[in-house]
């Protein structure tokens, strides 16, 4: 496994608020930084599946989505007798 080392300047400011941070979670402050690194530069693995994800948003089916997200609401609504239901009918199309 190859390992880079790198120096990095910091503020005085922002270098507490890694050490800060880093004891909150408990990891050192060196572990903290490159998981913030891998989390804000993704690796080709996320590029290719955020690729995936936006072509199957593109090709999306809106009416099948709207007809899953009610048959959704009917399922989850079922079975509530006397309380408030999680999607009321008059609330469609402005909250959900």
């Amino acid at each position: 496994r190859l390992v880079m080392i790198s120096t990095v300047n910091l503020t005085p400011d922002l270098e507490s608020r890694v050490v800060a941070e880093a004891a909150r979670v408990g990891v050192t402050p060196e572990r903290l930084v490159a998981g913030l690194l891998d989390r804000h530069l993704p690796a080709d693995r996320r590029a290719a599946a955020i690729a995936l994800l936006d072509s199957w948003l593109a090709e999306a089916d809106t009416t099948e989505q709207r007809e899953t997200l009610d048959a959704l609401a009917q399922g989850l609504d079922a079975g509530r007798p006397g309380q408030r239901p999680h999607f009321p009918p008059e609330a469609k199309g402005r909250t959900w």
